[in-house]
């Protein structure tokens, strides 16, 4: 062989091997630790026998199949949410204006996870910022209508509950506040 059939050969190996890296590497879907990926296309069974169209990968990497399969991202950070509330009735009736920051992320883990992807995936983050921060002001309203009259004889003992979390008890609607942060994919850390 003379050189120039092997100078032939080598650029079209090359060409080969740059080819079959672009398209390995364009399958690779790699999950970074701050967010979950969510591969839709295919259908799976969940653990539970449910049947869905999705498969989530929190960290790690997978292959996706191309036509098939489309690639999703849902952000896991911790995001900071202004919360006011105004003219919230507490027990006594006296009304409230309340302020705070709340600090709310997507959860990764599974099944909560479901319920993120189900409801949140493709939205954008103003959209589940607001979702979020209605949520949250929906729930501090029912705390606040739970808490004791603050001008009452025990007023210390009403705030100090408050600060310790005493009010938000099942027995006050606190596991049905936080059932309706779990079924919107919410967590409450």
């Amino acid at each position: 062989m003379d050189t120039l059939t092997l100078g032939i050969l080598a650029v079209i190996a090359l060409f080969l091997v740059a080819t079959i890296t672009w398209v390995v590497k364009s399958l690779i879907v790699i999950c970074l630790p701050n967010e979950m990926v969510v591969i839709t296309g295919r259908k799976r069974r969940t653990a539970d026998g449910r049947e869905v169209g999705y498969r989530v990968l929190n960290g790690g990497r997978t292959m996706r199949i191309p036509v098939l399969e489309r690639v999703s991202r849902l952000d896991l950070t911790t995001i900071p949410i202004e919360v006011s509330v105004q003219n919230a009735y507490s027990k006594g009736g006296i009304p409230l204006h309340v302020q705070g920051i709340a600090n709310v992320k997507v959860s990764g883990r599974s099944p909560i996870s479901d319920n993120a992807v189900e409801r949140l995936l493709n939205k954008p983050f103003r959209e589940v910022m607001s979702i979020a921060k209605d949520t949250l002001e929906g729930n501090l309203r029912g705390v606040l209508a739970t808490a004791p009259n603050p001008h009452g004889a025990n007023h210390e003992q009403g705030i100090q509950n408050q600060r310790h979390g005493q009010i938000d008890r099942p027995a006050d609607g606190g596991e049905r506040r936080a059932q309706r942060h779990r079924h919107q994919g919410q967590g409450v850390d």
